[in-house]
């Protein structure tokens, strides 16, 4: 005679529901980075989590519904479908030393805007931003970790309309600061002389362009130096303003190099 065995059937299916509620509802393990053992910089896109969400999404009330997944998914520069949308990120500093540590937080060049909270539990508290002082360094935010202490930050990041930002947070060394951002600015020093170098060819073009079109009058002179023009001051600014997050850097490369571009190719056209 068949045995029947209802009495497995229930405890089956308890653990089923228990092994895909822990699934569903479990966390990243925290990354502690250890500040004391930064010299200048340390990236810390692989040590961070990071969930995508939209713009008008409230923090505080959604917070605990978040699903974060360690470091980023995007490589290079973000795509139009995330640009539109805001990345919160959450990471972990930690002092191991007897002495008051601080550090610099900087979510990159091209983002118009960022919001720091301290996490307790599923709880966020506003962390005012303190800056250096600087006028080209306003993205930076100074952090400060008590000896033997530990600080978990959650970060609301809003990106620029451009299409050269990534997601690359760092933390520097406060007395570093300087250092980093020489360091950004001159890291494609021959690109940037090969750059300076064509813009000062298509200036003599330019000069070239308007002294002839005042000696015959012909307008394609005048057309070729307006397009001469605009593409050496797109190249210009570019490169003045890389390594740089101040306004007119973040407006430049999100919305007037297009524009330069557009009116060079148009000049070009005529």
């Amino acid at each position: 005679m068949r045995k029947k065995h209802f009495g497995k059937r229930p405890i089956l299916l308890t653990g089923f529901i228990l092994i895909f509620m822990s699934n569903l509802f479990s966390q990243v393990a925290p990354s502690y980075i250890d500040i004391s053992k930064i010299n200048v910089s340390k990236v810390i896109k692989d040590s961070m989590q990071v969930y995508i969400t939209n713009l008008d999404t409230d923090l505080k009330d959604s917070l605990p519904f978040f699903q974060f997944k360690k470091g980023t998914s995007v490589k290079g520069a973000i795509p139009p479908t995330i640009v539109s949308k805001k990345p919160v990120i959450k990471f972990y500093l930690v002092n191991p030393t007897d002495s008051i540590l601080k550090v610099y937080f900087t979510p990159g060049f091209y983002f118009r805007d960022y919001k720091l909270y301290e996490l307790h539990d599923n709880d966020i508290s506003v962390i005012e931003k303190v800056f250096p002082g600087v006028k080209d360094k306003s993205s930076y935010s100074l952090l400060q970790l008590n000896p033997k202490d530990t600080l978990s930050i959650v970060a609301e990041l809003y990106f620029e309309k451009t299409y050269t930002n990534i997601l690359k947070p760092v933390i520097i060394n406060e007395s570093q600061l300087s250092t980093y951002t020489k360091n950004i600015k001159h890291i494609r020093e021959e690109l940037n002389i090969v750059t300076y170098t064509f813009c000062g060819l298509l200036l003599m073009m330019i000069f070239f362009s308007l002294t002839s079109y005042f000696s015959n009058s012909a307008p394609e002179f005048l057309y070729y130096s307006g397009y001469a023009f605009f593409l050496g001051f797109m190249l210009f600014t570019k490169t003045l303003f890389i390594g740089e997050s101040t306004w007119i850097a973040r407006f430049m490369e999100s919305y007037m190099d297009f524009i330069f571009q557009s009116l060079g190719v148009m000049f070009y056209m005529l």
